[in-house]
């Protein structure tokens, strides 16, 4: 039996030429508006991109100011995300969650857009706790949460803000909902969005 991640890792790669088109006929800040506010909130700094797909978002966060790293296990996304004209300076790597191997750094911010149903249920506390390892002082981590129909294609599992949160408990995590009932920006009827942001345990003591 084919391992699921390895599913979802081959259609992308398969796929890479139509999602890269799909991706990119977005505007970042406007999959992203629920949370623009708090770019304006802090200074601009280290940022993860993890999952970055077609580099849409990776591109958007260098423009404005962001170090960005970018990471993506779907290697003809990747490759063609780091031959983009506007791809600059973004650093790309071959990783996956829930290890990240190969990250060293602390990022001020770290997103993960369209990603989280892609993990199991048995992925989900590792790659939490993977994350806030990565996570700055005083850094903030944006996920959205996709619910509708799975794809057989590339597993997708459900997700919700509630086990989100009990996830996050034992490290100390808060987590804040900042968006309900987001429309699909791909106009799918069927297919709806949350976004939720999760500050740094040591912000509790910072402030």
């Amino acid at each position: 039996m084919v391992d699921p991640e390895d599913r979802i890792i081959s259609y992308y790669y398969r796929e890479a030429k139509a999602v890269i088109a799909q991706y990119d006929s977005l505007d970042a800040a406007q999959v992203h508006r629920s949370w623009l506010p708090l770019l304006a909130e802090i200074s601009t700094g280290k940022v993860l991109d993890a999952g970055a797909g077609s580099g849409r978002d990776a591109r958007w966060l260098q423009q404005q100011g962001w170090q960005v790293t970018a990471v993506e296990p779907a290697a003809a996304l990747r490759q063609q995300a780091e031959t983009h004209p506007d791809n600059g300076a973004i650093c790309w790597h071959n990783a996956r969650l829930p290890e990240l191997a190969g990250l060293q750094e602390q990022y001020d911010l770290i997103l993960l857009s369209a990603v989280w149903m892609h993990l199991s249920v048995a992925q989900r506390q590792p790659a939490l706790q993977r994350l806030v390892q990565l996570l700055a002082p005083q850094g903030w981590l944006v996920i959205t949460l996709r619910h509708g129909p799975t794809d057989a294609e590339r597993p997708m599992y459900p997700v919700s803000v509630a086990e989100l949160r009990t996830l996050a408990e034992p490290l100390q995590l808060d987590v804040f909902l900042l968006e309900k009932n987001a429309k699909d920006c791909l106009n799918r009827a069927s297919v709806w969005w949350q976004t939720v942001v999760v500050k740094h345990p040591s912000w509790q003591v910072l402030h």
